[in-house]
């Protein structure tokens, strides 16, 4: 059996990205990162965060991590992080003329330009759907939804007088849409 030792000094020779689990109860809590250096007690992590970017160094014990995961093409988590380091962070966005109806409006913009947006219930709802419009009528729109990876997860129709808020373009929507358009780069390939 391999040693976490020497699975990550291969992941920090292979510049692998890691999520080194500490809890085997909850492998849900973790620390992702690349290995930055390993001695014969510890590991150096150059951490990233859920959204690609780097976050400083976790340093831990290597007898307090109960596994190791790495990247590859079955680690789908591993697999968006990397994506998303080379997202840049959000871009600023053209504003467009806000009418009698801001609602609709936004709606219609995802739909012209397949912008991802994610539509807001009541206060105690929180975000309904996330995805791109695809047809808005008088009473209702149609969204194709995405998952947190950008792909799609479907089709949901809302009417109108639910939506309380919406999302167009912020960092989030940002995210999954350059997640979307990666995935779908490498399916042209």
């Amino acid at each position: 059996m391999t040693s976490i030792k020497v699975v990550l000094e291969e992941a920090r020779k292979e510049g692998w990205l890691v999520s080194m689990h500490e809890d085997p109860s909850n492998w849900d809590r973790c620390c992702v990162g690349l290995v930055d250096a390993v001695s014969e007690s510890h590991v150096r992590l150059r951490s990233i965060t859920g959204r690609g970017t780097e976050a400083g160094f976790e340093i831990r014990p290597l007898d307090s991590i109960a596994g190791v995961e790495q990247e590859d093409e079955d680690n789908d988590y591993l697999g968006k992080i990397r994506r998303l380091m080379s997202f840049g962070g959000a871009k600023s966005v053209e504003s467009w003329h806000m009418g009698d109806d801001p609602i609709r409006d936004a709606l219609r913009r995802s739909m012209d330009t397949d912008q991802i947006v994610s539509i807001w219930g009541d206060a105690n709802e929180g975000c309904v759907l996330c995805g791109i419009v695809t047809l808005l009528s008088n009473d209702s729109a149609v969204v194709r939804t995405v998952d947190q990876y950008g792909e799609d997860d479907g089709t949901a129709t809302v009417r109108l007088s639910s939506i309380r808020a919406i999302d167009y373009a912020t960092e989030e929507e940002q995210i999954k849409q350059f997640l979307r358009e990666s995935y779908a780069a490498d399916d042209r390939l």
